[in-house]
């Protein structure tokens, strides 16, 4: 297994295209340091500088840290220090001042594969984002301008990394020169225009770090000093010869990259992969390696067994490091100083550390918007609901900029901080989408049963967004399978808060259904029960609709409408046809904050709609009025999640309306009937489902998780009010297992109700 992350982790810096590479991605973390200033002892001003090169190498790279450590304990000083990629974060840290300690909870207490993930949290998105991402589940980040098809530079925008690196350095303002540091400090990034090394020694320190770790194709490469900056490794995966060039009389060198196969090894095109492009970081690695003079310390801690991406054992790669060093204490031991010499050492760095504009609380003394995008910044302020004068950590600063982030709008939101007198100047950074503004997603979904015809369906939507400075989009939806339609709708928030909003929108539909008989009570239909079972129903219709919105909170949406439908309801192989049309007015309630659409662990979601339909059909000629009301709650306990559902209707039209159709049966639904078996005017059901996560399957860059589950079911449908009753409610459950994947659910379940109605169900990529 760890042969096969390496291979991934070093295939993805040669191959930018390499999806599979996203499992193990050779990404840097953290690390901090103290600066040195010359004691004013005897010793130690003739004592040699001694300086720190760190290489890249991903999770392997907390090995850093484990050679730090010993460093400390035998009182060896360090007067410089270089890092590229993982090394460029543990050298960073170590730099502006942190302790080792501080270093490693940092290293335990993030999750590090998110760095590499920048999806926002579904609790997190709004309502209608939600929605979209619910129906049209395989999100392609390709863009389409109208003429031309449009992708990403990185598989990942550097979202969740850039969030990560502030974090561990608390968003340390902006550093005039490195030399400034508790420790000097250079960081090796490549030019993507021109492929050559970059020695990065001012500015942002963690937009720094994040550019020395952008692994090309994987992370979209950071624009500093008018260049677009990728992974340093590529040229200088061990920078030797910077810290010579900044004054270093001796050097320890710490060496995590990846090692050449020799030819026996080679079995496989994976491997021949993985030895080009480890030959890339293993040859500018030699390079360096060969500037190293008898006196100098070259590190290579044992790291087998430890790929890029397992960010669990980095506790582990401490301790091989500290190893490691331990195997050359001999040359080591003699760089320590004296208890007294390394003090002054400690207090000269503590000192210059003291100098740095330290962030305990942001007091913000002026707030500027830089942004590409149509949106107003207006918009932007009041989504962040920051004001100058306000005192905020970095870590709600962070919080406040997903709430941002999460209107899945923009490339990337970042700010920077730089400090005057104690006062904070706060620059939010709002990238727009390079690939953009039209966007293309598609949904899959497929839906078996033993007991219910099967339906298929597959579907693209379009979405055109930035059309104003309110934050308007247009979407476009065609779906064709089972229930096929062709939609469009334009939407636009109407102030600047984005609390209120327009929507209207066209749609034209083809679908069928069936209309089981045992609902129906119109005498004239008396004949056909006799034949049939149901009645296979296709509907054409088109409809139109308008409303006003409101979203007092991001999870919940409030509209009224207006809507007209009209079309025909034909029975499949008669020739019974009837045209119809539907009219009228609604109100719409939306609440959402479940974490998954499909096995939530925690949250609620409710759906409420009431419609008063003013159109004449089967010679209904007074106002009908349906209600619908579907709730589900989770809440979990370590890997068991219990989920509670109820659903009801009513409609009081006529009992055949293609309009509001009341059904029940399928899975969770009185599982072991088919998919709206029974069908009538009025539908009750309560369900207790309980899921357990068998496996996590996390392969880093994503998971599936593995799920077992069973439900418990009560409820049935009525044609009169006069007949609702607990005893003629119908006792139902399942079974299932299921994947949580990439494009939803794939789920295998067996239903059972009373009276022997059995089915066994199949979903992929279906939401139910």
């Amino acid at each position: 297994m760890s042969q096969i992350k390496r291979i991934f982790g070093s295939s993805f810096t040669m191959m930018n295209g390499l999806l599979l590479a996203f499992i193990s991605l050779n990404i840097s973390t953290a690390s901090a340091a103290d600066a040195i200033s010359t004691p004013a002892t005897m010793s130690e001003k003739t004592r040699p500088k001694i300086g720190l090169a760190l290489s890249g190498g991903g999770a392997k790279g907390a090995a850093h840290l484990g050679v730090i450590k010993y460093l400390e304990k035998h009182n060896i000083p360090v007067d410089y220090i270089s890092g590229t990629s993982m090394g460029s974060f543990i050298a960073g840290m170590y730099a502006m001042g942190r302790s080792t300690a501080e270093i490693e909870l940092i290293l335990a207490e993030y999750d590090w594969s998110q760095g590499y993930n920048d999806d926002v949290p579904r609790e997190a998105l709004s309502i209608r984002e939600k929605q979209r991402q619910d129906s049209f589940q395989i999100h392609t980040n390709i863009g389409f301008d109208g003429t031309s098809v449009e992708y990403p530079s990185g598989f990942v925008q550097g979202q969740g990394m850039g969030k990560l690196l502030r974090l561990s350095t608390n968003s340390l303002p902006y550093v005039n020169h490195f030399d400034l540091l508790p420790i000097p400090y250079r960081a090796i990034a490549t030019n993507i225009e021109t492929m050559r090394e970059v020695v990065l020694e001012r500015g942002d320190l963690s937009k720094v770090m994040q550019a020395s770790m952008s692994i090309p194709g994987a992370l979209t490469p950071v624009f500093i000093d008018g260049q677009h900056l990728v992974d340093g490794g590529m040229v200088n995966n061990l920078p030797i010869g910077v810290l010579q060039e900044m004054g270093a009389d001796i050097v320890i060198a710490v060496d995590i990259g990846s090692q050449l196969y020799s030819q026996e090894e080679i079995t496989s095109a994976f491997l021949i992969f993985d030895q080009l492009s480890s030959s890339m970081t293993r040859a500018s690695a030699n390079e360096q390696i060969l500037k190293l003079s008898e006196q100098d310390v070259l590190l290579s801690p044992d790291i087998d067994g430890i790929g890029t991406a397992d960010f669990d054992l980095m506790p582990e790669a401490v301790v091989r490091g500290e190893k490691a060093a331990e195997y050359a204490s001999a040359k080591l031991n003699a760089l320590s100083l004296s208890d007294a010499n390394y003090a002054v050492y400690q207090q000269q760095k503590a000192a210059r550390k003291q100098q740095l504009a330290q962030i305990e609380t942001i007091e913000i003394n002026d707030i500027k918007i830089n942004t590409d995008t149509r949106l107003s910044p207006r918009v932007i302020e009041n989504k962040l609901s920051l004001k100058r004068g306000d005192k905020i950590t970095v870590a709600e600063l962070e919080q406040e900029l997903d709430g941002l982030y999460a209107l899945n709008l923009f490339q990337k939101v970042d700010y920077s901080i730089t400090e005057k007198d104690g006062l904070h100047d706060l620059n939010i950074n709002v990238v727009e989408k390079s690939w953009g503004p039209g966007y293309v997603d598609f949904k899959f979904n497929i839906q078996q049963s033993t007991t219910s015809d099967d339906s298929q369906q597959i579907g693209l939507q379009y979405i055109l967004s930035d059309l104003n400075r309110l934050g308007g989009e247009w979407r476009t939806e065609l779906v064709y399978g089972s229930d096929s339609n062709i939609s469009t709708e334009f939407y636009s928030p109407i102030d600047y808060n984005q609390y209120f909003f327009f929507k209207t929108g066209v749609r034209l539909e083809n679908y069928e259904s069936k209309l089981y008989l045992g609902s129906v009570n119109d005498p004239a239909l008396t004949p056909i029960n006799s034949t049939f079972e149901y009645f296979p129903v296709k509907t054409e219709q088109i409809g139109v609709f308008a409303e006003l919105g409101a979203i007092p909170l991001e999870w919940m949406q409030i509209a009224v409408g207006s809507y007209y439908q009209s079309g025909t309801a034909e029975i499949i192989g008669t020739t019974i046809d009837k045209d119809f049309d539907s009219q009228g007015w609604y109100v719409k309630t939306r609440l959402d904050s479940f974490d998954n659409i499909s096995f939530p662990t925690k949250g609620f979601k409710l759906d409420a709609d009431v419609y008063i339909d003013t159109g004449d059909y089967l010679n209904s000629n007074e106002n009908n009025i349906f209600f619908s009301l579907d709730w589900r709650n989770a809440v979990s306990l370590d890997r068991s999640t219990l989920e509670f559902k109820a659903s009801v209707a009513s409609y009081d039209g006529p009992a055949i309306s293609p309009t509001f159709e009341v059904g029940i049966g399928g899975f969770q639904n009185l599982s072991g009937y088919g998919i709206n078996e029974l069908t009538g005017n009025h539908k009750g059901l309560v369900a207790l489902i309980y899921r357990h996560r068998l496996l996590d399957n996390n392969f880093g860059a994503f998971s599936l998780p593995l799920y077992l589950g069973a439900s418990i079911e009560q409820g049935n449908v009525w044609n009169d009010t006069d007949d609702i009753s607990f005893d003629s409610t119908i006792t139902a459950g399942s079974m299932f297992v299921a994947l949580d994947t990439g494009i939803g659910p794939v789920m295998l379940s067996y239903g059972y109700a009373e009276g022997g109605h059995a089915s066994g169900y199949l979903f992929i990529g279906n939401n139910f």
